[in-house]
């Protein structure tokens, strides 16, 4: 079925290993990419489940957006193993412009059918998929949280609920704005 607003369809394989990846942890990560020529999103690449978070990264293209998502272990402060499944919207700056709107009309119709996403994460630059975020600020705080890393923010107490940001832009710890950027994290 194509989205009405883009013309997007979504090949049945995106829902299928999607699925294999949430209930049989068959996959660490997929790449999705759009092919514009049958106006579908196709599944491009599929993470062996011993593959890390930088075989992910390495596997998006520098120059064109693509979908994906990644299934992240952690552990929690009281030593509970868990996973989340990130949702990213990797859109380069210096990817096509049609390209770019193309990803971005599509993105919520196809991330509708892929239940079971818990995080969001929209990325222009490879700094901004760095495990090592830097400063989180949960929704409803009005300072804040430092982190060392993803992990421990995902270690911490959560609900369904909340929203964060990646903030970068205001507080830019290396002062360089241009390898400063604003992600939005939304918990599903």
């Amino acid at each position: 079925m194509a989205n009405s607003s883009s013309g997007m369809a979504v090949n049945d394989e995106c829902k299928l290993r999607f699925l294999e990846l949430k209930t049989k942890r068959n996959y660490r990560f997929i790449v999705f990419r759009i092919e514009e020529k049958i106006q579908q999103v196709m599944v491009e690449k599929l993470g062996k489940p011993g593959e890390n978070y930088d075989d992910f990264t390495a596997s998006l293209p520098a120059d064109e957006c693509r979908y994906a998502v990644y299934d992240l272990d952690f552990t929690t402060e009281e030593n509970c193993q868990k996973s989340k499944i990130f949702f990213f919207a990797w859109s380069p700056d210096t990817s096509r412009v049609r390209s770019k709107m193309l990803y971005a009309s599509s993105k919520d119709r196809f991330k509708r059918e892929l239940d079971g996403i818990q995080v969001e994460l929209q990325a222009t630059d490879p700094s901004e998929m760095s495990m090592d975020i830097g400063r989180l600020l949960p929704h409803g705080y009005s300072q804040p949280k430092h982190t060392a890393n993803l992990n421990d923010f995902l270690s911490g107490p959560s609900c369904d609920a909340v929203k964060a940001i990646v903030w970068y832009s205001q507080e830019c710890p290396t002062k360089d704005y241009r390898t400063c950027a604003v992600i939005q994290v939304s918990w599903l």
